[in-house]
């Protein structure tokens, strides 16, 4: 009889220990098209695979990138947050392992019982004690689970992080250069309107044109010259932002290359397969672990809904 209700007891214990909140999820199925259009082709490459140094030419924007991703305040405290989930998953994956805590200590005292005079009183005390919760409902493997997808999805953060910084600077980097052609290009076109304001200066002090044509060129330099200010202005600005992004204090010069306006470009960029293209990307990755830390703490909170068994046994030395 006895034999009989340990089975019964073990065959409950069992069905309960197989119920779940999460049995029956499962990843959902997308269908993705093969290509992006139906003219493009299959092509297994995609400019995602280049690193960015390999991606970015421009030697001193290698240089301020490479500033960037190791002085960025912002970087930083994502690698931090990425360091704190992977101690905190290393905690997670210890307590499914036994607990063990030791004491030692020693005292030494003089008493003086009964007024029979002083005598030395010592204490040494060695306890040992090992407590092990017993792996019933999946709590500790849930948690296992959700402190790894927690990690995983901090590390696509930082590399998300990585990705963002590395285009605001490219894009601030180039839209410095651009500033600066436009710059030459304006005082390159004032030179030109100085001279055509002293050649109608000297035709209309020589009785050769009207004061219209001398006063429209007065006009036409001035206007001209009012660029300047503004685009000095808009570099400042935009080197401003560019050391902002890098950590640094805001500098008067920044090294950068001239514009080539005679390029050469690549008539097509290679596209890749949308599919695996979705996959490389951080943020979809990161809300991917997101999702599974959210149906781990699912499983998580249904297992606390049962009562924890915990084993635990303890011993040690005294020297009385």
């Amino acid at each position: 009889m006895k034999a009989a209700s340990y089975i019964l007891l073990a065959s409950v214990l069992t069905v309960i220990s197989s119920c779940s909140g999460v049995k029956n999820l499962s990843k959902p199925e997308l269908a993705m098209p093969a290509t992006y259009t139906p003219e493009s082709p299959n092509d297994s490459l995609t400019i995602a695979d280049m690193a960015w140094w390999e991606f970015y030419a421009d030697e001193p924007l290698r240089k301020i990138i490479t500033k960037t991703l190791e002085n960025n305040r912002d970087l930083l405290k994502a690698a931090a947050r990425v360091e704190q989930m992977r101690k905190l998953y290393g905690i997670e994956k210890v307590n499914l392992t036994p607990e063990v805590t030791g004491l030692l200590s020693a005292d030494h005292e003089t008493n003086n019982y009964g007024g029979n005079g002083t005598k030395k009183d010592p204490e040494y005390d060695l306890k040992v004690s090992v407590g092990w919760e017993v792996h019933l409902w999946g709590a500790l493997s849930w948690a296992r689970k959700q402190s790894g997808a927690k990690y995983l999805a901090s590390v696509e953060d930082m590399r998300a992080m990585r990705m963002t910084l590395v285009a605001e600077v490219a894009e601030a980097y180039f839209r410095l250069i651009a500033l600066d052609n436009e710059l030459d290009i304006v005082k390159q076109t004032l030179v030109t309107r100085k001279e055509s304001l002293e050649q109608a200066r000297l035709r209309f002090e020589g009785g050769l044109t009207s004061e219209t044509v001398y006063q429209q060129a007065k006009v036409e330099y001035a206007s001209t010259a009012s660029l300047v200010p503004n685009l000095e202005r808009q570099i400042s600005v935009a080197r401003n932002a560019i050391t902002l992004l890098m950590g640094e204090y805001p500098a008067q010069e920044l090294e950068r290359s001239t514009l080539y306006l005679n390029e050469t470009l690549p008539a097509k960029l290679p596209l890749g397969i949308p599919s695996t293209l979705l996959r490389r990307r951080p943020d979809i990755r990161s809300a991917e672990q997101s999702l599974a830390a959210a149906l781990s703490g699912v499983g998580l909170s249904y297992a606390d809904r049962f009562p924890n068994l915990r084993i635990s046994l303890s011993g040690g030395l005294e020297n009385d």
